[in-house]
């Protein structure tokens, strides 16, 4: 039971921490007014759907990758991770490249034409290029929870949550030297808190153990 507390609860931490992260987008623009609120709340429901098939083709991953974790087969676990790393970009690419060429017909799905409308599509032409980041961030962060280190993609969990606060509140608000965007502001905060995500469980990735640097 000690074993499976301390694996299990950085996991069910990280999973909160990520997606508390469009969470902290939605209320710190709700001081913008009902508009910009709506708006990102509904741009958001891509990039719901995009987390639950890129989560859906890690977790089919994991599945090999703590197979071979298990029996210390580092070339198959290595193999495992690159088709995962495949599929999941595959995936974030369709996502992201439906985002930037079509975001009206895709926000039609959800919002009439208006205000909101048009500051949705404007949220999601920006947060769509975050996809990439968080796809590969997804596939390492698997990596290490099919290696028992799960602590670690808590922690870039946190480094992302952290940057996505600050960054919301200086690009939304033009405060600490950045200019005011607005919804814009906030997508670009989910975006380069995303990289920061992936930089860093990437880092910890390679630097975790002798037999993980050599994935």
């Amino acid at each position: 039971m000690r074993n499976v507390f301390m694996v299990a609860l950085p996991m069910v931490i990280q999973q909160l921490v990520t997606a508390s992260l469009h969470i902290v987008d939605g209320l710190m623009v709700s001081g913008l007014g009902d508009a910009a609120y709506s708006a990102v709340t509904q741009a958001n429901r891509v990039t719901f759907m995009f987390n639950l098939f890129s989560f859906g083709t890690c977790t089919g991953g994991a599945i090999f990758l703590s197979q071979y974790w298990g029996g210390r087969d580092i070339r198959r676990m290595r193999q495992a991770m690159g088709l995962t790393m495949m599929f999941v970009l595959i995936v974030a690419c369709v996502f992201m490249s439906a985002s930037l060429l079509m975001p009206r017909q895709i926000i039609s799905l959800f919002l009439p034409e208006g205000e909101s409308f048009d500051r949705a599509v404007e949220y999601l032409s920006v947060v769509a290029f975050g996809y990439l980041f968080t796809a590969v961030d997804n596939v390492y962060a698997a990596t290490l929870k099919a290696a028992e280190r799960t602590y670690l993609p808590m922690l870039s969990g946190f480094a992302s949550i952290l940057t996505n606060t600050v960054l919301n509140y200086a690009f939304i608000f033009g405060k600490l030297g950045c200019p005011a965007m607005g919804v814009k502001g906030a997508a670009l905060a989910t975006v380069i808190s995303a990289a920061v995500s992936m930089g860093t469980v990437s880092y910890t990735h390679l630097r975790a153990h002798e037999t993980l640097s050599d994935l």
